[in-house]
């Protein structure tokens, strides 16, 4: 069982990216799972390790995960983050002897489930409408990254914190917007120090565009917020 007292099985005809697959494949396929559980914080090499040649691809079934590089000196540029049913190193079943350019840590208790590399080329080559499927993610994934790179490269760092606000805000009873966060990881994600964001925070505030409890940042006029968006140069 790997989650709500689903099997293997269930839980991979429930994805996205398995959508379609008769049951005989996706058995097939769950023939070459394996699933491993995490603490909050786990070590980078415990999951996935800088430099070490991908032989299959992880699928998040609890839980939440960081892929990340990492510098010299220990600071780290978050990439993504990712929740249940994410998946991530899908690349590697494609290219041969790719090493991972990024380290992946838990954010939380994490269960993860790894699909190796040759069950998903015997799948690949006996369904190619999944083959197109799992393109058409890899492509809209390559896609968000070539947005961030427009937004790093265009936008001042106040636009980029406000975007993120509007974009993963969340309505709440009574049409006030909320936003539950982890700052410092937002921070990274939007190639921002942490000491610029939390300037950038504290003057969305005296501006009334957001307020702040605890995790939890509040949006109390989106419109308002998104009109200062195009303002924003810090």
């Amino acid at each position: 069982m790997v989650r709500g007292g689903l099997s293997v099985c269930e839980f991979l005809a429930r994805l996205p990216m398995f959508e379609g697959l008769t049951p005989a494949a996706v058995k097939t396929i769950a023939l070459s799972v394996t699933h491993r559980s995490f603490h909050k914080g786990a070590l980078i090499h415990d999951i996935i390790e800088k430099g070490a040649t991908r032989k299959g691809f992880h699928i998040v079934v609890n839980g939440s995960v960081k892929l990340l590089f990492v510098a010299p000196n220990g600071g780290e540029k978050v990439i993504r983050t990712l929740g249940p049913g994410d998946s991530f190193g899908e690349e590697g079943v494609f290219l041969e002897n790719m090493e991972n350019l990024v380290s992946a840590q838990a954010t939380s208790s994490l269960f993860l489930v790894h699909i190796a590399k040759d069950g998903m080329l015997a799948l690949l080559e006996r369904e190619p409408a999944f083959a197109m499927r799992m393109l058409s993610n890899m492509s809209r994934r390559v896609y968000g990254l070539l947005k961030d790179i427009e937004s790093y490269t265009l936008k001042s760092a106040t636009q980029r914190v406000v975007d993120y606000f509007l974009e993963h805000a969340q309505l709440q009873d009574g049409g006030q917007f909320y936003f539950d966060t982890n700052k410092a990881l937002v921070a990274s994600l939007l190639n921002i120090t942490p000491e610029h964001f939390s300037r950038i925070m504290r003057d969305l505030c005296v501006r009334n565009l957001i307020t702040v409890e605890g995790r939890n940042v509040y949006i109390p006029d989106p419109a308002r917020l998104q009109a200062y968006e195009t303002l924003g140069s810090s």
